[in-house]
């Protein structure tokens, strides 16, 4: 889903290229685009600042990490599926693009275990 800031009084925001955001990275990037001080104890980052490499989002029985060609599908069964969206193709090409894969699962995992230590010491709670 898009993600659109628009002040026509700030003019310091530009029109930025397509590039992958996670409903965490909300939080900063609005504060940031207004010029408010945060803290920010969550994954999320300021995507007027930085960019992700990938996004990733759990779905039913399954988590899902995107980048700007691919699209993995890791079953909760285990199977995986890779998907060049990009071209519409329903191949699943996962065994050509192990190291993609592997780096795709990556990444989603350590945010996930990131997250879960996050919470687990308490480190998301307001003071």
């Amino acid at each position: 889903m898009p993600l659109l800031i628009f002040n026509p009084q700030d003019t310091s925001i530009k029109p930025a290229k397509e590039s992958f955001g996670m409903q965490t990275d909300i939080f900063p990037t609005v504060m940031s685009a207004i010029g408010q001080p945060y803290i920010n104890n969550t994954i999320g980052v300021n995507l007027l600042t930085e960019k992700r490499p990938y996004a990733f989002f759990s779905q039913d029985n399954r988590l899902c990490v995107i980048n700007d060609e691919y699209y993995l599908v890791i079953y909760k069964s285990g199977n995986e599926s890779l998907f060049k969206y990009k071209k519409n193709l329903t191949e699943n090409v996962a065994s050509q693009h192990t190291a993609l894969v592997n780096d795709m699962k990556k990444y989603a995992y350590s945010f996930l275990q990131t997250t879960q230590w996050m919470i687990e010491n308490k480190k998301t709670e307001v003071k």
